[in-house]
């Protein structure tokens, strides 16, 4: 029951000459005994113009016990692996992980429930030059207590590697080269379920050729089981080292507030504002959604983006109504094994 095997096959095309895209793909995971577990995907497109490398594969091996949790991945993906139906990070590159995490529970030690010391390790290089893109040792440690509140102190060797100069802020250019040193990450919870609770952190220490300090919160009051409204602050503080005579000091701020609020359990409407001081650009967000009890159902989104100055225009930067409904055809099976009906 925990094996599975799957596939995937999109096309898109037009009437216009060689314009078109097919990508095929295939995936499964091996459960061996109670922890073992090994997943993989293999995938392939097709886009004329592009060729070689149109490949991506992943393979990873898990090990999960009530006391420990492990795994170890590969992945690769060719610089002309191009799934226009989809969404793609980045290309080209190959991407190795690896991580470990124990699970110690106290009796009756300052009203701990759980501690999880852990460590983790990643790194991305180019598939042609090997050159390692960026990379990160984690060290941490999670404090759980019995209210649910957390405490992680952690650190991070982080490296970057920079084969092209590029703009970080207006008029400040990080030019090409290695860069890497320790960060700490230091993350705080108060219990999530009470009508008002905290989560935030800070992380500061090595960024680039420089350093940074980024402070971050969020407030979240929760009044009643169907209304919660949130606050977030994220700031952040840059010195980098580019010379004497050029700007390298910046500051940016993002502001954000979320509003939920569920009519029902299946239907809610919610909303997310933001504020970016280093673009100046205010942002918006509004969906409802009414779903049935398989995730299926209704969605009607709103997004818009306007510039500071171009609020009291009428045409912002850019605006987008989605409507999208989801529907579930064929037997589907409830607690017990007994089908239901097919959702309408």
């Amino acid at each position: 029951n925990r094996s599975r095997i799957g596939g995937a096959y999109m096309r898109r095309a037009s009437d216009e000459t060689d314009d078109w895209n097919r990508t095929i793909a295939v995936d499964g995971q091996v459960g061996l005994g109670e922890a073992v577990s090994i997943s993989s995907f293999l995938a392939r497109t097709e886009t004329p113009g592009l060729g070689g490398q149109d490949h991506a594969f992943n393979i990873q091996g898990g090990y999960t016990t009530r006391s420990f949790n492990g795994t170890l991945s590969f992945r690769e993906i060719g610089a002309d692996f191009n799934p226009e139906l989809g969404f793609l990070p980045r290309s080209g590159y190959r991407y190795g992980q690896i991580f470990g995490m124990t699970y110690i529970r106290p009796e009756n030690f300052l009203g701990l429930r759980e501690i999880r010391p852990h460590t983790s390790y990643f790194e991305y290089r180019d598939i042609d030059s090997d050159f390692v893109q960026s990379a990160r040792w984690h060290v941490d440690t999670h404090f759980e207590w019995q209210d649910g509140m957390e405490f992680h102190p952690g650190f991070n060797w982080v490296k970057e590697g920079i084969q092209t100069s590029y703009e970080i802020h207006p008029g400040v250019f990080v030019p090409a080269g290695n860069y890497d040193g320790w960060e700490a990450q230091w993350v705080f919870y108060t219990d999530e379920s009470a009508r008002l609770s905290f989560n935030g952190g800070l992380t500061a220490g090595h960024f680039l050729s420089g350093s940074r300090v980024n402070p971050y919160g969020t407030v979240i009051f929760r009044p009643s089981p169907s209304f919660s409204a949130s606050v977030r602050v994220d700031h952040n503080d840059v010195d980098l080292d580019l010379g004497p005579d050029v700007p390298d000091t910046f500051k940016e701020n993002v502001l954000g507030l979320r509003l939920s609020y569920f009519l029902t359990p299946s239907i809610s409407i919610q909303s997310l504002t933001q504020y970016a001081d280093r673009a100046d650009i205010w942002s918006t967000n509004v969906r409802f959604s009414w779903l049935d009890d398989a995730g299926s159902g209704l969605f009607v989104v709103f997004n818009q983006a306007n510039g500071f100055d171009t609020l009291s225009r009428d045409t912002p930067l850019n605006r987008s109504f989605v409507i999208k409904y989801s529907v579930w055809v064929g037997r589907r099976y409830g607690s017990g094994g007994l089908p239901r009906q097919p959702t309408v």
